[in-house]
């Protein structure tokens, strides 16, 4: 999948040279590409003790995932007692949009926020192309490693490390998924961040 970044700071679109994105309208290097991840500057996570704890157990219970195992995840549609603040906002079950839009199935899909979940191997699986992007670095190169892992088509998929505010697109998306940001996260500072993407050339 190919995606225009554009430059914050002037909207021009930002080009690849070596493993930098630069803008060569205003000539700043927003963001580094590494492993084909776009990494954005002044978007270092500060990691507290909880996060480190949660990326080192993400890890291990990934590594022993399969295509099998994630197969048999996605036909289990409760979610886990452990995901009480979706349940918060009404989402109790995977997959909930289906009743709603029916199943998405090639599309642009952009995961606002895509940490480490089931969601961007599920719409890599359903042949969608896919934006993912989060501020937390480790969980983004580790949603990576389970793609790889899961053999899914990652020509389809671009990863990002960044904050909402420094990642701009020349793309327009069918779906824009934030569902894990909205407990997390300002929803007004969310929703002004959908508005500036949806709102791009």
């Amino acid at each position: 999948m190919t995606i225009k970044f554009l430059c914050i700071n002037c909207d021009d679109v930002l080009v690849k040279e070596e493993n930098q994105l630069i803008c060569n309208t205003c000539k700043s290097i927003p963001a580094i590409v590494k492993n084909n991840i776009i990494v954005y500057k002044g978007s270092n996570q500060k990691t507290d003790i909880f996060d480190k704890k949660a990326v080192n157990y993400l890890g291990q219970m990934y590594s022993t995932y399969t295509r099998n195992t994630f197969i048999d995840d996605l036909n289990k549609f409760n979610l886990n007692n452990i995901d009480f603040l979706n349940k918060k906002v009404g989402i109790t079950t995977k997959f909930w949009w289906e009743k709603y839009i029916g199943k998405i199935k090639d599309k642009n899909v952009l995961e606002f926020g895509c940490g480490v979940n089931y969601l961007v191997p599920y719409w890599l699986l359903t042949k969608n192309n896919v934006v993912g992007f989060d501020v937390s670095k480790e969980t983004v190169f580790l949603l990576k490693d389970v793609v790889k892992r899961l053999n899914l088509p990652d020509k389809s998929l671009q990863l990002c490390v960044g904050d909402a505010d420094l990642v701009s697109f020349d793309q327009k998306f069918d779906i824009i998924n934030t569902a894990s940001q909205l407990t997390i996260l300002d929803f007004i500072r969310i929703l002004n961040q959908i508005i500036k993407i949806e709102n791009t050339k």
